[in-house]
């Protein structure tokens, strides 16, 4: 059961000019070190502010929590009380909380909607520094979400807001329309509804999934996932194997090795493939397919298409050819290759990125 220790704020400061001449902001800090001692996993839960994670230098938790109100010196006090931040521990767990007022009243006249009136408003910001070893769990309906420097494993979760990882062990990141960056980690899961993805210098497997935005990946490591609705993918680099598909987007991979396997249902299709290489399987629906070879690359490729043109420019030894499929060994053969479009057209060539 979740024991509360202690409810952040104090120290009050009044900044005018950010809002309407009636109103102002105020800002509230409050900071507290607690034993990190017998704790396995750190959760914290913002509602709609920014969690800042980031490791210790000496083996404790440090909260530092920032209250900011805006609205008139009516609605400080009510706005005040209602917000809290409460720590306490359940099972070994460090639990921060942040709680906001359940509802606000106001009062609006019709000169009001003339002024440039404005919502008054209450939001919390945490900044939490923990052990770089312990998990965390970091979760918020509308507000951004970071962490930086944690070799643990870690799970952040935002409805609207963004969520950025930077040198951090494994990650499970989701957020429904917010962005996701994951920057210097040892891969994970990002899962977004409509946000972009961007992975940069992923140490593990990483797995991507999305409905209508974009995903880019730039320095695999591993292995790749990546699968979107209706997004463009990009991927600089997939050192051991690339799982890629979208339905109406375009897909650009630079280099991709091991095994291989890419789909577009309407969208354009550009594939490197370098050694070592398993199979590799290239498929449009109506998108047209641009496949490079790494130079020195050795396969077994069958290239075909319904109603589009082909177009081989590199050497090949041919073992059977039509109009709309050529099956041949390029190099010494060996992996296997297939390329299909049903209507797009298709060109294969040899060379770099």
């Amino acid at each position: 059961m979740l024991r509360p220790v202690l409810t952040l704020f104090a120290g009050l400061t009044l900044l005018a000019g950010a809002v309407p001449a009636s109103a102002g902001v105020w800002r509230e800090s409050s900071e507290r070190v607690l034993p990190a001692a017998g704790l396995r996993a750190v959760r914290i839960e913002n509602p709609s502010g920014l969690i800042q994670v980031r490791p210790s230098r000496d083996g404790r938790v440090h909260v530092t929590a920032l209250k900011v109100i805006r609205g008139d010196a009516g609605d400080h006090d009510r706005l005040a009380r209602g917000s809290r931040v409460e720590i306490g521990t359940d099972a070994g767990v460090l639990d921060l909380q942040v709680s906001y007022p359940s509802n606000i009243r106001v009062q609006l006249n019709f000169w009001d909607l003339f002024k440039g009136f404005e919502f008054p408003r209450v939001e919390v910001r945490l900044s939490v520094d923990v052990p770089p070893g312990l998990p965390v769990t970091l979760t918020s309906a509308s507000g951004d979400l970071s962490s930086e420097g944690l070799v643990a494993p870690q799970s952040l979760s935002s409805s609207s807001g963004d969520i950025t990882v930077r040198a951090g062990g494994r990650v499970a990141a989701s957020s429904a329309s917010g962005d996701l960056f994951g920057i210097d980690c040892s891969g994970g899961t990002f899962r977004s509804t409509s946000g972009d993805v961007v992975v940069e210098s992923a140490r593990g497997p990483v797995v991507i999934h999305t409905a209508s935005g974009d995903a880019a990946v730039t320095g695999g490591a591993d292995s790749l996932s990546v699968e979107t609705v209706s997004g463009d993918i990009r991927v600089d680099r997939a050192a051991r194997g690339l799982i890629a598909s979208t339905g109406s987007g375009t897909i650009d991979v630079k280099r991709a090795a091991s095994r291989v396997s890419i789909e577009s249902a309407s969208g354009d299709l550009a594939v490197g493939l370098e050694a070592p290489l398993t199979a590799a399987t290239v498929t449009s629906g109506s998108g047209d397919i641009e496949l490079r070879l790494a130079p020195g690359l050795s396969c077994d490729l069958e290239v075909r298409t319904s109603n589009g043109t082909l177009d081989a420019a590199l050497p090949i030894q041919v073992k059977s050819m039509s109009r709309h499929m050529i099956s041949a060994t390029v190099g010494r053969g060996g992996a296997p290759v297939t390329i299909r479009s049903s209507s797009g057209d298709i060109h294969v060539t040899s060379g770099g990125n």
